[in-house]
């Protein structure tokens, strides 16, 4: 498994907010993700690597693709979702430092 699948993945196990069918929905939509930012050429990327480019550059793909316009929001929702829980892992991780 590549890194950013295992990471992205491990993030929606740890983080559970809202419904099974949400839960569900934003693992497959982040594993898609990551599996078109591979193949668009990102390699050995990680999750608090994501950037505005890398989805800027999925959603070039999706509109060559054909993905509907209604479609996009909500999985530019869900990628918001798993940047901003990703940078709250990482401010809770990293210890304070006292003066």
């Amino acid at each position: 498994m590549r890194d950013l699948n295992y990471q992205l993945k491990q993030l929606c196990d740890r983080n559970r907010d809202g419904s099974y069918a949400t839960q569900s929905d934003r693992a497959r939509i982040l594993s898609h993700v990551a599996n078109q930012l591979h193949d668009l050429g990102y390699r050995h990327m990680n999750a608090d690597s994501l950037c505005p480019k890398h989805v800027d550059a999925v959603v070039q793909q999706w509109r060559v693709d054909g993905v509907s316009a209604g479609t996009m929001p909500g999985i530019r929702a869900t990628i918001g979702h798993a940047r901003e829980s990703v940078i709250l892992l990482i401010n809770v991780s990293q210890p304070k430092l006292s003066s």
